[in-house]
């Protein structure tokens, strides 16, 4: 039995859409995943940094997500495009914080710390170092006396980066964009 050209054109045309959605499925879970694992490592005061992360697609042709809080979801994170055309113009997600403090909060830049008159809300299990700041970096603390708090140890960041949890929260997105609906997915 022969099989036709257009036949062929539209299974190869199929598969590759097949193979473009589960990227995107990939994609996302990944990117909810990572966001999931910056909350959890960085500084929780109030909650409003460990809220703030968002996923943006980069490009015209992303679909927006809704901004919302952690622990984040897949309505957290926009979808990309699925067809070749669009996807040149738009491929990638990008995660930022968007809270006014996020470059004091990842140590990248220093700051001027006042008592806002509450404690952390981050539980006891977490890490909470009390000491004397040492320089105007957020996680800067000389365990000791003092009454200086971080809720993150300094350069939590670029640990979380280049230590293995950025990797781990990227395997834990491949492996629950590989399961069947309904089972382990936030």
């Amino acid at each position: 039995m022969a099989v036709s050209k257009d036949f062929e054109k539209q299974l190869k045309r199929s598969l590759e859409k097949k193979i473009r959605v589960q990227m995107n499925k990939v994609v996302r879970e990944a990117a909810k995943e990572v966001m999931n694992g910056l909350a959890e490592t960085g500084p929780v005061w109030s909650g409003e940094f460990r809220d703030s992360w968002i996923a943006e697609g980069l490009g015209n042709q992303a679909k927006s997500a809704q901004k919302g809080a952690y622990p984040y979801s897949l309505w957290n994170v926009p979808k990309l495009p699925v067809t070749l055309k669009e996807l040149r113009r738009s491929n990638r997600i990008q995660i930022t914080n968007t809270a006014e403090h996020a470059a004091i909060a990842m140590d990248m830049k220093e700051g001027v710390y006042k008592y806002p008159g509450f404690e952390p809300i981050k539980n006891k299990s977490g890490y909470l170092d009390r000491g004397t700041r040492v320089s105007g970096l957020r996680g800067d603390i000389e365990t000791g006396k003092g009454n200086n708090r971080s809720t993150a140890p300094l350069d939590w960041y670029p640990t979380f980066k280049s230590g293995g949890k950025l990797q781990r929260a990227l395997s834990r997105g491949v492996k629950l964009a590989k399961m069947p609906k309904g089972e382990g997915s936030k």
